[in-house]
């Protein structure tokens, strides 16, 4: 059996919840995320994450998550370098779903990354592309404490580099 098989959704529920277990207990090497994020693999779990089958979309996103959030300085580097798309997919597949669930979920996992220290750069990148609405987002979340900490901290950190 191939890596890409665990990676795929598109089995009945059982063997796909059973799949996606492994492929989180192989995310957490760094290595294994790393070939994950970079492949196209990773363009796949926004379809994943919109199946109608609960089961499996929910243990999809949580697999995204996991890879969107454990390896930081890999997930940083890898949304640094595909913002473009990687955001483009987000908001549209995730933020502006149909489904409250993945709403929801997509807007938790939003501040998550985006509040991590190592994300900074995306955050500020994030911040002046999509304006206010990020703010408003990240409110929603209840994280109005940590984003005003990391805006000061961040603001900070360019004066002194300024």
């Amino acid at each position: 059996m191939s890596f890409p098989v665990l990676l795929s959704y598109e089995q009945d529920g059982d063997i796909a919840l059973t799949y996606g277990v492994v492929a989180r207990e192989c995310i957490r090497h760094q290595c294994v995320a790393r070939h994950v994020l970079g492949s196209d693999h990773m363009k796949k779990f926004f379809d994943y994450i919109q199946l109608s089958n609960f089961e499996i979309a929910s243990d999809a996103l949580s697999t995204f998550k996991e890879l969107s959030t454990r390896h930081k300085s890999t997930v940083s580097e890898f949304l640094s370098k595909n913002y473009d798309w990687f955001f483009e997919e987000y908001n549209t597949r995730l933020l502006e779903s149909n489904s409250y669930f993945t709403r929801r979920l997509a807007i938790k996992l939003l501040a998550d990354m985006l509040l991590d220290r190592s994300n900074s750069s995306t955050m500020v990148r994030h911040l002046w592309m999509h304006g206010s609405a990020t703010y408003v987002v990240l409110n929603l979340e209840g994280d109005l404490r940590q984003l005003l900490k990391c805006s000061l901290d961040l603001m900070t950190s360019n004066l002194v580099v300024e």
